[in-house]
């Protein structure tokens, strides 16, 4: 094992042209997951497949849409407004939340 990483750090050292260690930045992402995974969770507790909510686009124009808690109660609560303003999501999920 030692050989392997003696091996590695000579490649890495070889074929680096960077002087100074380059800052990554990282994007924090886990409120987008929650509340994707929230809206989702909504939707098929209703009793609606995977079909309608990628034919409409619904996760990615909720998730532009919506500014408020990451709560399963109020993504809920707001889902007739979010119909409301999206016609084609609104032909979709009526029969759900209608």
């Amino acid at each position: 094992m030692n050989l392997l990483k003696q091996l590695w750090n000579f490649l890495v050292l070889k074929t680096s042209h960077a002087t100074e260690a380059t800052p990554v930045l990282v994007e924090d992402t886990t409120e987008e997951i929650d509340l994707r995974a929230l809206f989702v969770q909504v939707c098929t507790s209703k009793g609606m497949g995977d079909r309608p909510l990628r034919e409409s686009n619904a996760v990615e124009l909720f998730l532009e849409w919506y500014d408020g808690e990451p709560t399963y109660e109020a993504i809920l609560a707001c889902m007739p407004e979010f119909m409301a303003q999206n016609n084609v999501v609104n032909a979709k999920f009526q029969r759900f939340f209608g």
